[in-house]
């Protein structure tokens, strides 16, 4: 079975940046898949916002990294560039679960 595992990269302890991530912890709990799971993390966010009138600027994003096998939730600065990354999000096996190739079609 796949699960989903979150490093906390850096500690944002704002009120904001501790409710984005009870979101993230929320999504790995409540998501099959990282798409889902980037998903509820940017809905979330975009939730709170509103509620919160949230200057759209200085904001949470939900991104894929390149090789799309995790998610990371980054902060941006007024600038709207890229300031700080709060927490990955990575999906796969247990270390102890990870599918072993077939001996046969390996010589």
């Amino acid at each position: 079975m796949k699960y989903a595992t979150i490093k906390i990269v850096s500690e944002d302890d704002t009120y904001t940046g501790l409710t984005v991530r009870s979101f993230a912890k929320e999504a790995m709990y409540f998501c099959d898949d990282l798409h889902a799971i980037k998903r509820y993390i940017e809905n979330s966010i975009a939730e709170m916002s509103a509620r919160n009138h949230i200057n759209p600027a200085h904001a949470y994003r939900a991104a894929f990294t390149e090789d799309c096998t995790s998610v990371e939730v980054w902060h941006y600065n007024v600038r709207g560039e890229k300031d700080r990354l709060l927490l990955t999000i990575c999906w796969g096996y247990p270390e102890d679960q990870y599918p072993q190739p077939n001996e046969r079609s390996h010589p």
